[in-house]
């Protein structure tokens, strides 16, 4: 089953890409849920899960512990979320076929807690990791619940400061606590996943094995990391959370101000292709941005009057994060400056070019020298510096 699961990864990408490109009209996915403890009428949403951000949300609502969606996807995925208004948890991963039918039950308002069942092969393996999980590590489990009710209580609109800032408080001592879990966890889960098939469940787990390594600073550990990483097949190593964890274990020479660039290949909205070092005689900037990112959202009409008034100066370049199902949705609507892709998440160029936020702008000589780096925060400081004078 797990080589099946491999190709049927695979497949799913490519898939995933003609849907779009036909727009098709896809078969809805059915939800039924079962779920005690949720009051009536809370809103519940689900999504399309595309790379790393969610889209597309669509909402219901709770009855007599019971919901119902019949939601048809954007594109060929088979990758979505649930989550419940007002009730600060993670979403509830769901693998699903279009066309096919996921019963999800559970107790509680926490959906991440929630089981999700279906004839999915993926979603199959995601229970078995999570049930793992479960036994192995139910004191972990009990306190990202605490955490969840914490951050609940503290997102209610007219609560005192005082009291949020009690209650955030009181979060950070059981996040302190769960941290004490990390070594041991890291330690089981690689044992745990050393015998299994590479697919998209056991990339996502090595990816937050990856930076819980880089966190706790263990090598030992970073190197066990690095062995199960040089045992993903050469078919798989450029999916997004492949090549994230490739640079933690292989991390590159982060570039500083006065490097020179480092050049990319990616790609226009038409599929044209393109390098970061063709734009000649202007300072480049690169935004760093993604659908899934507010900042970036509301720096969108700033940009276009800065593009409109340095055109002849400046030649901006937006590196999108998402996937290209997303991308090429284009749900924002189309700028006037040039949108590239490398279907790889820029998981290479951030890495290389030390992004660690969104959005992250990089600013390029004519000479090709890196001159400055900045967030939304500071980008009109860095015009003013560096183009306005």
């Amino acid at each position: 089953m797990k080589k099946t699961i491999m190709s049927l990864t695979l497949a799913l990408f490519t898939l995933g890409s003609q849907a779009q490109e036909s727009k098709q009209e896809l078969e809805a996915c059915i939800f039924e849920g079962m779920v005690t403890g949720v009051p009536d009428r809370s809103i519940i949403a689900i999504f399309d899960q595309e790379g790393k951000f969610g889209m597309g949300a669509y909402p219901d609502s709770v009855m007599n512990q019971r919901f119902r969606f019949e939601y048809s996807p954007k594109t060929l995925t088979q990758h979505f979320g649930i989550e419940l208004k007002d009730f600060s948890s993670l979403p509830l991963k769901v693998y699903a076929y279009p066309g096919s039918k996921t019963t999800i039950t559970g107790d509680g308002v926490f959906c991440y807690f929630w089981k999700a069942e279906n004839d999915n092969p993926l979603q199959k393996e995601l229970n078995e990791y999570i049930e793992f999980e479960k036994t192995k590590f139910p004191e972990k489990c009990e306190l990202l619940r605490k955490i969840f009710m914490l951050r609940t209580k503290a997102n209610v609109a007219d609560l005192p400061n005082e009291e949020k800032e009690r209650l955030r408080k009181d979060e950070d001592s059981l996040r302190v606590l769960m941290s004490g879990f990390d070594s041991d966890y890291v330690e089981v889960m690689l044992g745990f996943m050393k015998g299994r098939e590479c697919n998209e469940i056991w990339l996502d787990y090595l990816y937050d094995l990856a930076h819980r390594v880089v966190a706790s600073g263990d090598v030992v550990q970073k190197e066990k990391v690095r062995k199960l990483y040089e045992t993903i097949p050469s078919e798989l190593r450029d999916l997004g959370n492949a090549i994230e964890v490739k640079n933690i274990v292989y991390p590159p020479n982060v570039l500083k101000i006065g490097d020179q660039m480092a050049d990319f290949t990616l790609y226009d909205l038409e599929g044209n292709e393109h390098r970061l070092s063709e734009v000649k005689d202007k300072i480049t900037i690169l935004e760093f941005c993604s659908n899934g990112c507010g900042p970036c959202y509301f720096m969108r009409p700033q940009l276009e009057e800065f593009v409109k008034n340095y055109a002849e100066k400046v030649e901006l370049i937006t590196i999108s994060m998402d996937a290209k199902n997303v991308w090429l949705r284009q749900v924002w609507g189309k700028t006037s400056w040039s949108e590239w892709n490398d279907y790889k998440d820029a998981a290479d160029i951030r890495a290389k070019y030390g992004v660690e936020c969104l959005p992250t702008f990089i600013f390029i000589s004519p000479d090709k020298k890196i001159i400055a780096k900045c967030d939304n925060r500071d980008f009109f400081e860095m015009v003013d510096k560096y183009i306005a004078k």
